[in-house]
């Protein structure tokens, strides 16, 4: 069997998505965005790395623990960092600033 490259994966994603919704399907086909350069990568914020550097991190997954690992080294080598990173990061702080 061929392997699937990663633009294969991605289109099998993007189609499986809405089984459960047809009607967005069309919707996404006859839209414009590109939704596979969609997202991209950016270099973290002072803020988010100041949060990084603050936050207890007991009590943490190992997908946020990475996140934070990411932003960090993003922040202070001026790296781009992806964006689900910087989602599961913001949420943090989000929940963050409900906690106080």
């Amino acid at each position: 069997m061929k392997k699937q490259t990663k633009q294969q994966k991605i289109e099998i994603e993007q189609n499986t998505d809405f089984i459960d919704h047809p009607e967005k399907t069309k919707k996404r086909k006859s839209s414009k965005f590109s939704y596979n350069k969609a997202g991209g990568s950016f270099v973290p914020t002072e803020a988010q790395y100041d949060f990084c550097m603050r936050l207890n991190k007991s009590g943490l997954t190992k997908e946020q623990h990475q996140a934070i690992n990411k932003v960090i080294f993003g922040y202070r080598c001026r790296e781009d960092v992806h964006h689900d990173y910087i989602h599961t990061l913001n949420e943090l702080i989000r929940k963050n600033e409900n906690t106080n």
